[in-house]
């Protein structure tokens, strides 16, 4: 029992001892940072006369309330200088302007400021961000900083923060790049549903280019064309876009001006936020589409709430980084044949004989004549293919020892079979390409040329032979390749 009261003590102690040590770095901490621990932001901004004009702002705003609660904040306080600067461009007796205003300057939490070049985001009560950088608030340096108060920190500034538009905003107030913006604007459409017209927007517009362009979470990279230049790559384009949906038909989220302005427009989002000055050789867009910049051509550039905008002459754009190659992998199938037995597929991720991994499909033993995978990829240019393929056979482990043929077919729209005609690596027209896999090949084969009727959804198939036996009608494939052919 002794023993117990005497641990209890000495914890007491202990705790006092540990208490008056933190009061102390604390009252240490207040000491350097200001001696307004006493006040909340609401009391600081009205206990001195240099903060008049933005206590009288704060009132009007209906944020005053904010200020006094027990939240943590972190203000940025303007001087009546700091007013007076704005005064000409900010409308106070708008209450939207001014809300915007003087919520610009609250920002949840509590964020000191350093001198270090790592950039903490910020973000206030109006859901914008502010950047935290080399001591500075979006550039603007401090008067006097990290100073405490009962609900956080605030730090006052002769120069107000200016609200900076996001992409969209700036974009649609930008005095250039009309044909650019016209062409974000014509997503808005009118739909009918039943015997009624309704606002459309596609979900692949607001996914990959209003989110990017409106959020302020992440920050973007975005180029804006000079008219003529835009124009003139809209032409150049067109035919890699076109469809059979009419303009005014619908489905105007399927037509060849819809895909073109889309694919147009997402090639100019950038992740990142990258100055002149940090500007990699090459940049990559958000959709996978590399380019250079060519800083000669650049106009004119633009700081904005989730990021930078140029605006230019001209970027250097090459048709073969426009109309890419891509692939269809083998491990990703759409379909089988209605009633296959799943035990007879084998996803296989293997070594070759050259040390590389890989992965790819194979069928085999499944009893069944012609049997078939489907494969489907989205956003297949209209133009010519040349079309290649690799399967590897008879690696360790592997049933299939001997050489086999399987079949790749592309669906027809105009008979909807998967007949459509392909010229073979013989130059004959023929209804699909034969696939010879020889055991041990690991190059890839060349099977033909494929002309795509229109741009969209590529479908296709791999079959295998008209036969029941086994080792005769395997199928295998790690991926087709697909290269445009272009002028």
């Amino acid at each position: 029992m002794k023993i117990f009261t005497l641990q209890k003590a000495a914890l007491f102690i202990l705790c006092v001892i540990g208490f008056a040590s933190c009061q102390d770095k604390w009252d240490d901490h207040v000491e350097g940072l200001g001696n307004n621990a006493q006040n909340n932001l609401y009391e600081v901004v009205n206990s001195d006369a240099k903060y008049s004009k933005f206590a009288d702002l704060l009132q009007k705003s209906g944020y005053a309330d904010v200020l006094k609660s027990s939240k943590n904040f972190t203000l940025i306080l303007p001087n009546n200088s700091a007013i007076d600067e704005v005064a000409s461009t900010v409308d106070f007796t708008d209450s939207l302007a001014l809300r915007a205003f003087v919520g610009y300057h609250i920002i949840n939490s509590a964020y000191p400021v350093n001198n270090t070049a790592d950039t903490i985001r910020a973000k206030n009560i109006r859901n914008k961000y502010i950047d935290f950088v080399n001591g500075n608030f979006n550039n603007i340096e401090p008067d006097l900083a990290n100073q405490v108060a009962q609900n956080g920190i605030f730090h006052v500034v002769s120069h107000a923060l200016t609200p900076y538009k996001n992409i969209y905003n700036f974009l649609m107030s930008f005095n250039g790049g009309f044909a650019q913006k016209m062409a974000l604007l014509s997503f808005d459409t009118l739909k009918p549903v039943g015997d009624t017209i309704l606002p459309f927007r596609s979900p692949a517009v607001i996914s990959t280019l209003l989110s990017p362009m409106l959020l302020e979470k992440q920050k973007y990279t975005y180029f804006i064309l000079k008219d003529d230049f835009f124009n003139a790559e809209y032409s150049k384009l067109e035919p890699y876009f076109t469809t059979s949906y009419a303009e005014d038909g619908p489905r105007p989220d399927s037509t060849t001006v819809y895909f073109n302005r889309l694919n147009m427009l997402q090639n100019l989002i950038v992740p990142g936020d990258f100055s002149e000055s940090n500007m990699p050789d090459s940049l990559t867009a958000a959709n996978g589409f590399k380019f250079k910049v060519d800083k000669s051509q650049i106009i004119s550039s633009h700081v904005v709430s989730n990021g930078r905008v140029y605006y230019v002459n001209s970027l250097p754009y090459s048709l073969k980084d426009q109309i890419r190659e891509f692939k269809v992998l083998g491990k990703s199938p759409n379909s089988f044949i209605q009633g296959y037995n799943s035990g007879n597929v084998y996803y296989r991720t293997k070594r070759d004989l050259y040390n590389n991994t890989y992965t790819d499909i194979e069928v085999y033993a499944h009893k069944t004549s012609e049997y078939y995978i489907n494969y489907v990829k989205n956003g297949a240019y209209k133009v010519k293919y040349k079309v290649y393929g690799r399967a590897i056979s008879g690696l360790m482990g592997d049933p299939q020892t001997k050489e086999f043929t399987q079949y790749i077919q592309f669906f027809n729209p105009a008979t909807g079979l998967f007949n459509l005609s392909v010229t073979d690596a013989n130059n004959t027209t023929v209804a699909k390409f034969p696939y010879v896999v020889t055991p041990l090949n690991h190059d890839e084969v060349y099977l033909g040329e494929y002309d795509r009727p229109q741009y969209g959804a590529l479908r296709l198939r791999l079959q295998s032979k008209a036969t029941v036996t086994d080792n005769d009608n395997t199928l295998i494939l790690e991926y087709l390749r697909f290269e445009p052919i272009l002028p």
